[in-house]
């Protein structure tokens, strides 16, 4: 063990033979570790007056390398809900509010060495997590212009985030608060029920840090929360939701709803809609495959199709038809029922359903069954 000290830099060789002491290495350390704590004992009480005001998760987090660090996480004080992160848990940069946080306050040539770092290894957690340069650049301006950040269900599905900068006595930003909700909390509330008393615990924090005069003094655009006019929501999430219809791998209605999210505003019904079912869908997928097994284990099917419109479809215009279609079967007492989006009326969904299904076909009579069919199963 002290051979492993010695190679990091913690201990060296003492003056007796065989002896060891503590390098200045181990000093640096414990300054950080005490400015670390310093930081917490500023920023708690700041925190736990936004955690009963809003009763959501609050957390204070640090910069370290290329991820957000959490030093400190007040659970929630309402509800059942609660999300993954714990103390000490750390989150790359471009898959977290904090992180765009950190990334806003620093040069460009920062970011742009950071991303070339580090885009290979890049994910998309869910389909709106951002991994394209030039709208991670419009997020940190989004950040700089209003003095928070966003993460819309970028990280983990359900699960919206808001963050504001702390500044420290030299103007940089070390740390950073966030607070956590449900994105169906964040829709039925707004934005600025969150990002107001999460910015003015920002800024409190930062003035007890010692940063008061570097806040008079920047040119920093006004910050919303210092008045009592309302805070705008950014538009910048349709964009998001856009490339993700394009990209996302569903077959069920899941991606149709996608590509409806322009329609709505940036946190509207629509977007957390689409962000529920895709994460369901990928959960679910083995439970769908079930479904179709036991409603073709079914001695009859009942099917249809209705027709639907889909806006702004990638490759299709928009008044051009796509049909919902509709199989029910399954055990008698207790049928199942299945819905299923096709761009087409034609018999290709029916042909793969029906494959070698031996049973009944109840039907409205549309030839596209009997296409399907080719004489293999008895129509009623």
């Amino acid at each position: 063990m002290l051979q492993t000290m010695q190679n990091i830099g913690y201990v060296e060789p003492g003056s007796a033979p065989g002896s060891y002491r503590l390098s200045f290495r181990i000093v640096a350390l414990g300054q950080k570790l005490i400015h670390g704590t310093n930081i917490i004992q500023i920023a708690l009480p700041e925190l736990k007056a936004v955690n009963e005001e809003l009763g959501e998760t609050v957390n204070l987090k640090v910069f370290h390398g290329d991820h957000s660090v959490i030093l400190l996480k007040l659970e929630p004080r309402i509800g059942q809900v609660r999300t993954h992160a714990y103390m000490g848990m750390s989150v790359p940069f471009y898959l977290s509010a904090t992180g765009k946080v950190f990334l806003a306050y620093r040069p460009e040539s920062f970011v742009r060495k950071y991303w070339e770092a580090n885009q290979d290894t890049m994910v998309k957690s869910t389909p709106f997590t951002i991994t394209e340069l030039s709208v991670f650049l419009e997020r940190l301006n989004f950040v700089r212009e209003n003095g928070y950040a966003l993460d819309l269900g970028e990280n983990e599905y359900g699960f919206a985030c808001v963050a504001a900068p702390i500044f420290n006595h030299e103007g940089s930003v070390e740390y950073a608060v966030s607070i956590t909700m449900t994105t169906t909390k964040l829709q039925a509330e707004s934005i600025e029920t969150f990002a107001r008393p999460l910015g003015k615990a920002s800024e409190s924090i930062s003035q007890r840090s010692g940063s008061r005069d570097f806040l008079r003094a920047a040119s920093l655009p006004p910050r919303p929360w210092r008045s009592s006019s309302p805070i705008s929501s950014p538009t910048i999430c349709p964009s998001t939701a856009r490339r993700s219809a394009s990209s996302a791998s569903v077959s069920i209605s899941a991606a149709r709803i996608v590509g409806i999210v322009p329609r709505a505003s940036p946190c509207g019904t629509t977007l957390f809609m689409s962000n529920w079912t895709i994460g369901a869908h990928k959960k679910l997928s083995a439970l769908e495959e079930l479904m179709v097994r036991k409603i073709r284990q079914g001695p009859v099917i009942q099917m249809d199709e209705t027709r639907v419109q889909v806006m702004k479809e990638p490759g299709r215009s928009n008044t051009k038809n796509s049909y919902m279609w509709l199989a029910r079967g399954g055990p008698p007492d207790t049928p199942l029922v299945y819905y299923h989006y096709h761009p087409g009326r034609d018999s290709r969904f029916a042909e793969d359903f029906l494959r070698d299904y031996t049973g009944f076909l109840q039907t409205d009579g549309y030839s596209a069954y009997e296409t399907a069919l080719s004489g293999v199963v008895p129509l009623l």
